[in-house]
């Protein structure tokens, strides 16, 4: 009986609560972004900025480039790093890495797609040369996706529409047909953007000529190599040369100098800013190479790295790497790239 009594009392006093409370309960949530919102202006530049933002996660994780590679060698053994760094028996697709990636270039190709479906060059709100430049910008980071798709997977799932259902099932696409769509629309964009971006991190025309240069170049050695391919790309790498306003510094250290950021060698890069909220911790490959000095004297070394902030030892650099320089004393780039010097002033 009081079982029954507690639990009638509830449903009593729970119908109160909610009759009530009406008003209150009703929510607006104003981060809500309905699938319309894409139909408007600021809903594409809003998609543009997100397929841009994607690019980070993409160029902050170096497992890929990095895992058993002619330069590069993890520095443990972990399952993951074991079957990229000797190609073994366990060597599949299941590692957590490969996941990661696949996902996020495919969410930048579905962004691009809806994109460049919702947009039209003819709306009150939007000039030609807007049209263009967001249509521009959006196929560059389009076949940029697909370029790391299939040069890491080869014949990858291809789309060019934007998505709208539950994909059941897929096929692969070529990789001739998928460097033939790149190239393509490439060459469609060309000349459209600024030959130099008037904002650091915008797709300028001369990372349009670099990336198809870089296209042409890769498919002229292979099997479905077509006729003009290499003369394609000495003529867009030229065309940079001679137009873009980039040029060579005169020093290569001055390149990778964190003070000098965007400097007059840099075509595109990814950028970050200082409010995590937005931004996150940045780019931090730099770190990720530390010197492992417990290989030399293991009395010499404490493991939190108290003395060495951020520095970790994730990868090794192969000792062919060093053996790329000829003459290390002669070419101011041996020290610009290695650091073989550290001090610590805890005794």
């Amino acid at each position: 009986m009081k079982k029954v009594l507690r639990y009638t009392t509830y449903i009593v006093l729970s119908g109160i609560l909610f009759a009530g409370c009406t008003n209150f309960l009703q929510t607006d949530n104003p981060s809500e972004v309905t699938e319309d919102f894409y139909d408007t202006k600021a809903g594409q530049m809003a998609l543009l900025t997100d397929i841009y933002s994607k690019y980070r996660a993409v160029f902050s994780t170096g497992e890929l480039q990095y895992y058993g590679t002619d330069l590069y060698m993890a520095i443990t053994e972990s399952s993951d790093e074991k079957m990229f760094n000797g190609y073994d028996a366990s060597f599949n697709g299941t590692a957590g890495i490969v996941e990661d990636y696949w996902s996020n270039l495919y969410k930048i190709v579905q962004e691009s797609n809806t994109l460049l479906n919702r947009i039209k060059p003819t709306t009150a709100e939007m000039t030609p040369s807007e049209y263009s430049s967001i249509t521009s910008q959006a196929r560059f980071l389009r076949v940029l996706a697909y370029y790391y798709l299939v040069e890491t997977f080869g014949p990858v799932p291809f789309y060019t529409e934007e998505n709208k259902t539950v994909i059941t099932s897929v096929t692969r696409t070529s990789e001739s047909d998928i460097y033939d769509f790149m190239i393509g629309d490439l060459a469609a964009i060309k000349g459209i953007l600024p030959l130099k971006a008037k904002e650091a991190g915008r797709v300028s025309n001369a990372a349009v000529l670099q990336l198809l240069g870089k296209l042409y170049l890769t498919r002229g050695y292979r099997s479905y190599a077509k006729s003009g391919d290499f003369q394609n790309a000495a003529a867009a790498f030229e065309d940079i040369i001679n137009n873009s306003g980039h040029s060579l510094l005169s020093s290569f250290a001055s390149v990778f100098d964190e003070n000098n950021q965007n400097n007059n060698e840099v075509i595109w890069a990814i950028q970050y800013g200082t409010d995590k909220n937005y931004y996150g911790s940045g780019n931090g490959q730099q770190s990720l190479f530390g010197f492992n000095i417990t290989a030399l004297n293991s009395e010499l070394f404490v493991a939190n790295q108290t003395d060495y902030s951020y520095m970790e030892r994730k990868y090794w650099i192969n000792p062919r790497v060093h053996e790329l320089f000829t003459d290390p004393v002669a070419d101011s780039r041996y020290d610009a790239t290695f650091q073989r010097e550290f001090y610590v002033n805890n005794t």
